[in-house]
C-alpha cells in the first residue's frame, strides 16, 4: 500500500482533460501571494478526526484509521508513505485545559525560547518530566518538511509528538550520523514511514516506525533541493504552532497529530 495512492478525493479531477491538455498557463492566479497559501500538514486519521466524520465539512471519504492523508488535497496514503526529509524544527505549545476553557498559554516557535512562562523552554517546569514518569504539561513537536514520494511528489509539513517522540528522534539519530558520516544533505535520502496500532489505559493510537530505504534519485534530490532552497528561513515551527491553536479553536476536543 506504501506505493500506490490509495485515493483521491473528487476522482474524476485526477486526469486532465483532452480539451485542456494542450492549455498552459496560470490566468487568474496572477495576484495570489506566498501569504496567501498555506504549507499542508501531513494528516494521520484516527476516530477524533473531523476529516473521520460524515457531518463534518472536512470529511474525506474513504479514508480509514490509522492512515495517512493530506488534509489540502484530501490525498490518502495509506497506513505508509515513502518521504525525502528536508530539515528539522522543534516547537512546543504549552495548552490550558479544555475544562478551563482551552486555549494556549504559552507557545515556543523553536523549542527553545520566545515562550511567556519562563526565558527559556529548559527553564520551565512545565517542560520536565515529573518524578514517576509523569509526561510533561508542555506538548513538545519534532517537526520535518517532508517531500512526499507516493503518489505526485508533495511537500508538506509532519509533525510528531507525544508517543511519536522517541521513534522520531531514533531516526533523526541515525540520519544525523549519515550527514555526518558522508558529508551530504539531509535531505539525500528516501526514508519510509508506517503507522503501527497500539493502546494504553487512554486507548488506541498509531505510533510511528522510520525506516532508511536508499539513497534519493537525482530527480529526487533535485526536487527536494529546490523545495529546501524555497522553504529555508522560514519558520516551520510557527506554521505548527498557529496551526495548531487555530484547530484548538475551532474544535472543543483534543486534536491528533
Amino acid at each position: 500500500m506504501s506505493e500506490e495512492l490509495v485515493n483521491i478525493q473528487g476522482g474524476p479531477l485526477a486526469a486532465v482533460p483532452d480539451h485542456l491538455k494542450d492549455v498552459h498557463g496560470r490566468e487568474g492566479l496572477e495576484q495570489v501571494r506566498k501569504q496567501d497559501l498555506i504549507l499542508p500538514r501531513l494528516g494521520i486519521s484516527q476516530g477524533n478526526n473531523p476529516q473521520m466524520k460524515r457531518s463534518n465539512p472536512l470529511y474525506i471519504d474513504g479514508l480509514k484509521d490509522g492512515q495517512f492523508f493530506n488534509p489540502v488535497t484530501n490525498e490518502v496514503y495509506g497506513e505508509a508513505l515513502q518521504f525525502v526529509a528536508l530539515s528539522f524544527a522543534p516547537s512546543r505549545i504549552l495548552f490550558r485545559d479544555i475544562e478551563e476553557g482551552g486555549g494556549i498559554l504559552c507557545r515556543s516557535f523553536n523549542g527553545v525560547d520566545g515562550g511567556t512562562v519562563a526565558p527559556t523552554c529548559d527553564e520551565c517546569g512545565n517542560s520536565k518530566w515529573g518524578a514517576k514518569g509523569e509526561t510533561p504539561a508542555c506538548t513538545e513537536f519534532m517537526n520535518f518538511p517532508f517531500i512526499i514520494l507516493t503518489g505526485a511528489k508533495q511537500l508538506v509539513v509532519s509533525s510528531w509528538k507525544s508517543t511519536a517522540l522517541k521513534p522520531a528522534r531514533t531516526w533523526l539519530t541515525r540520519m544525523n550520523m549519515l550527514v555526518e558520516k558522508h558529508e551530504k544533505p539531509f535531505y539525500s535520502w528516501v526514508s519510509e514511514v508506517r503507522l503501527n496500532p497500539d493502546k494504553n489505559d487512554a486507548g488506541e493510537f498509531y505510533v510511528p516506525t522510520f525506516t532508511l530505504k536508499r539513497w534519493a534519485t537525482a530527480e529526487e534530490f533535485a526536487f527536494a533541493q529546490g523545495q529546501y532552497n524555497a522553504i529555508r528561513g522560514k519558520s516551520i515551527g510557527k506554521v505548527v504552532v498557529e496551526a495548531e491553536q487555530k484547530a484548538r479553536e475551532a474544535a472543543d476536543e483534543e486534536i491528533p497529530f
